[in-house]
């Protein structure tokens, strides 16, 4: 089986998402024939442990439970695509080797020790070597700290909720909250130079569709 797995990590206001949908957009198009694609965007690889929204922090357990669950969907021959019945009753062949999955995956364990803060880097070296082990590649997002200040402060601040709901655990002012991602981005990158996987780091700022994606379809 061939997989093209790509994990997009970066603090936050770096333009992780936004790459993404260019990545799937061009993907589509470009394709000659439909094969397999997962998106996990940030609704479930972030906001089902650090959504403000959540009525009880989730511990590590559940941290733990949540990110078994991420990687056996990107896993072609874990339980998320085989070992499952099909409508005739027998079970669905295993993946072969002209199955080919492709994967985009936004934000996860590097994340993950920032926020929810809930594990440690140690505590999630597995799921970094179980990426590996897939073959999965990563793309560190990274931008000028005045960058950071543009898209956080001034672009998503004009929302009301913006500091006084999303961000007021990170600090309470908009200088506090700059000045805590650009640390994070700082300490977030010290870790992507760590991790087991091939590390491609990009400018936010710049024109990376064509770059991430050779990435991401490379052999």
């Amino acid at each position: 089986m061939n997989t093209h797995i790509l994990l997009v990590e970066g603090t936050s206001g770096t333009g992780k998402s936004t790459l993404i949908k260019h990545l799937l957009t061009r993907h589509i198009l470009e394709e000659g024939h439909p094969r397999t694609l997962v998106h996990l965007s940030q609704a479930h690889t972030y906001f089902t442990l650090a959504s403000p929204d959540l009525v009880q922090p989730p511990g590590k357990r559940t941290h733990r439970e949540q990110l078994r669950r991420l990687l056996r969907m990107v896993d072609p021959g874990g339980a998320g695509f085989s070992g499952r019945t099909g409508l005739s009753g027998g079970p669905i062949p295993e993946p072969t080797r002209w199955f080919t999955l492709f994967a985009l995956i936004d934000t996860l364990h590097l994340t993950h020790v920032f926020r929810p803060a809930i594990l440690s880097w140690s505590e999630l070296g597995y799921v970094d070597r179980e990426l590996d082990r897939l073959g999965a590649r990563m793309i560190f997002m990274r931008a000028s700290p005045q960058t950071l200040w543009e898209r956080l402060v001034v672009g998503r601040g004009a929302s009301p909720e913006y500091f006084t709901r999303y961000q007021r655990q990170y600090g309470d002012s908009p200088e506090a909250v700059h000045a805590y991602y650009v640390q994070e981005q700082e300490r977030m990158e010290a870790l992507a130079r760590k991790s087991h996987l091939p590390v491609l780091f990009l400018d936010g700022e710049g024109e990376n569709v064509e770059p991430a994606y050779r990435f991401w379809k490379m052999p």
